[in-house]
């Protein structure tokens, strides 16, 4: 894995009202040989240290679900790598190239839990060739939960932080997600669409660290990272950038974050251990 030769071919380049210069999709292959594709989204100004988000689609989708978000986010100065997992499909016109090679090799339809060699391929991949000082892992409904399990199994040797929409204690896994997030001594953000959050409650609340923050919307949302394309996205979007803003500065805004962070008061700090209800 050490040695992985990616092969960079940009199939597009797309301007964006942001700073985003241009999406590259890159090929690089997984643990078993099968070659996978992803978009990056590269900011116009890569702060330091470098920080990369890996972004993993829905059960059924493709890395389109990540074309309003990357380009959000490379606005804010983080890198991301959109990846198309050998399951899913078509998404917002994005069809998922590694799901269509699968099917061309005419193996049976895998199911989700198949991708996680994927997943941790692509963290080897930003790792190396992104030049990834602090990697992110950003997961959608069963890849949410996926991520979750990715970071308690690595034991943060490489990950430094999760976003989990939507995850739940999916596959019947033993032992139960809940249990694993106790090994998690990272930041994690939970969120998902109102009325789904009791589904993820107590793997947050299993979370030893106290650098979390989970977010219930006050509008219905939606499952997944497509609640940050929908009408209600505002609220997501104004926690996420505070979960960002406490956990993943860059170095150009800490004396900011020092003056701010001297202004708190001690219930103030010890209320980012709590899930947040939008008002």
């Amino acid at each position: 894995m050490r040695n992985i030769l990616a092969c960079f071919t940009i199939i597009f380049i797309t301007f964006f009202s942001s700073p985003v210069l241009a999406v590259e999709t890159v090929n690089f292959p997984s643990q078993d040989g099968l070659e996978l594709t992803a978009d990056i989204y590269m900011p116009d100004e890569v702060h330091e240290p470098r920080t990369v988000i890996i972004y993993f689609h829905q059960e059924g989708s493709s890395r389109g679900e990540y074309q309003q978000i990357g380009p959000r986010l490379a606005d804010m100065g983080y890198i991301g790598m959109a990846v198309d997992l050998r399951i899913g499909g078509l998404f917002a016109g994005v069809e998922n190239k590694t799901a269509e090679k699968t099917r061309q090799l005419l193996v049976p339809v895998p199911v989700v839990q198949a991708a996680y060699p994927d997943m941790l391929s692509s963290l080897f991949f930003a790792k190396q060739n992104l030049n990834a000082d602090r990697l992110l892992i950003w997961g959608s409904s069963r890849t949410a939960t996926m991520s979750l399990i990715l970071a308690a199994q690595q034991r943060q040797t490489i990950i430094d932080g999760v976003f989990a929409f939507s995850a739940a204690e999916h596959f019947n896994f033993n032992p139960p997600i809940y249990q694993l997030a106790e090994n998690i001594n990272i930041p994690v953000f939970m969120t998902s669409g109102r009325g789904e959050e009791e589904t993820w409650k107590s793997i947050f609340n299993a979370l030893p660290s106290d650098e979390k923050m989970g977010f219930v919307p006050k509008g219905m949302g939606k499952t997944g990272s497509s609640a940050l394309t929908t009408r209600h996205k505002d609220e997501y979007w104004r926690v996420i950038s505070r979960f960002l803003e406490q956990y993943f500065i860059f170095d150009h805004q800490k004396d900011i974050s020092v003056s701010n962070t001297q202004e708190q008061s001690s219930d103030a700090k010890k209320e980012r251990k709590f899930i947040i209800y939008a008002d």
